[in-house]
């Protein structure tokens, strides 16, 4: 399968590693911790702000709190104009990955452990047939991305950091780079790709970032870590049907991840680190939602020293028709790219450095992605006559 995989560490390692030696000069004013509410609560208080100098305020904020997707396009619509709105998507994009508000999470007790394991049971049944009773199929991927940092920089570190915001005329430090929009298909497993043969003539190019295969590799990937690694309840999630059982997993494991570049398939051997959630449907054990965060060990080829750097994905499952049925499918995924990391223990990538904050900013890639206009895919044939 073509996993697409992509980290920053792998990407952007030989433009960042001799600036990132040094620690770069925050910017003033600092990035600042902020819950839902309070989130709220400025954008309310900022009519009259234009837009430019409104989305220079939001990129100046970090979420404490997951921001769903319902509240962040209601709160878009009072905003002044569409780089606003951008990143406001792009710091609920980056909240994807923690809790939501406790206001939002059902006041219900955790179940027994009985049930607790019956559960899981039938989330490790429904992993291990979800991706054989996907039909092939077609779908539209639409793809806004980002770039930055994790934290504030001042203008002309930015522009070291990424030459191509160079020509940005905002001072932020998330902006947008555009929208792509393709098809992506899925035949026996396997994703494809219409233009794959002129794809593996396409130059690798610095800082690309695109994401992970969300029909089945990162399935299959997660069934393996919450078979082979530690999962424990956590919480009770709201859900579109009714409640939502949401339990924490960890493992850690030799991952062949693959080169991002069409024309470098060979595969790189990191230490991975993973983590996440899954939230299930207790009444299907269906998973309607998770997120894996995997911090990565690598070697590159030019480099003697391992580097360290985070990938962060989030999937939005629901249930979608293709050909006259229903299956549940992606509708929505993030991914982020992190790193390099310096001054941590490379050789104990398990202290988890998204458990605190860098000493400094770190270079951020951000893929806000949704799926759309399900279809079948059917081939067709052409019977031409002999002469």
């Amino acid at each position: 399968m073509r996993l697409r995989a992509i980290t920053c560490t792998l990407c952007l390692a030989a433009a960042l590693l001799s600036h990132a030696k040094g620690q770069p000069s925050l910017a003033s004013p600092t990035l600042r911790s902020v819950t839902v509410a309070e989130l709220e609560q400025t954008l309310a208080a900022s009519h009259g702000v234009n837009d430019k100098r409104l989305a220079e305020q939001i990129s100046e904020m970090k979420l404490t709190e997951r921001l769903s997707k319902m509240e962040e396009a209601q709160l878009a619509q009072e905003l002044p104009g569409a780089r606003s709105r951008r990143i406001l998507l792009a710091i609920a994009d980056e909240s994807a990955f923690l809790d939501p508000p406790a206001s939002e999470i059902p006041d219900l007790p955790a179940p027994s452990q009985i049930t607790q394991s019956s559960l899981i049971r039938q989330a490790e049944d429904y992993l291990r047939k979800a991706v054989p009773r996907l039909p092939n199929f077609l779908a539209t991927r639409t793809t806004l991305r980002f770039w930055g940092t994790s934290g504030p920089v001042s203008w002309d570190e930015r522009d070291e950091l990424f030459p191509q915001m160079a020509n940005s005329p905002a001072s932020q430090r998330l902006d947008s780079f555009g929208t792509t929009i393709d098809t992506v298909g899925y035949s026996h497993g396997v994703e494809i790709f219409a233009d794959l043969k002129e794809a593996m003539k396409t130059e690798c190019k610095s800082g690309e970032l695109t994401g992970d295969d969300q029909f089945g590799e990162i399935l299959n990937r997660v069934a393996y870590e919450i078979t082979h690694g530690h999962i424990a309840w956590s919480h009770w999630e709201k859900g579109s049907a009714g409640p939502l059982a949401v339990f924490d997993y960890d493992a850690f494991f030799n991952y062949h991840w693959p080169r991002h570049c069409p024309n470098e398939m060979h595969y790189l051997p990191l230490d991975t680190d993973f983590r996440g959630e899954i939230a299930v449907d207790p009444a299907s054990g269906e998973i309607l939602r998770l997120t894996e965060v995997a911090l990565r060990k690598a070697r590159t080829d030019d480099q003697k020293d391992p580097l360290l750097g985070e990938s962060e994905t989030m999937v939005d499952y629901r249930s979608v028709e293709i050909g006259g049925k229903s299956y549940i499918c992606p509708v929505r995924s993030i991914y982020v790219g992190l790193g390099p990391f310096h001054g941590i223990d490379e050789h104990h990538p398990e202290s988890n450095r998204a458990q605190r904050e860098p000493e400094w900013a770190v270079p951020e890639g951000l893929n806000d992605i949704t799926f759309s206009a399900y279809r079948m895919f059917r081939s067709t044939s052409r019977i031409v006559p002999a002469n």
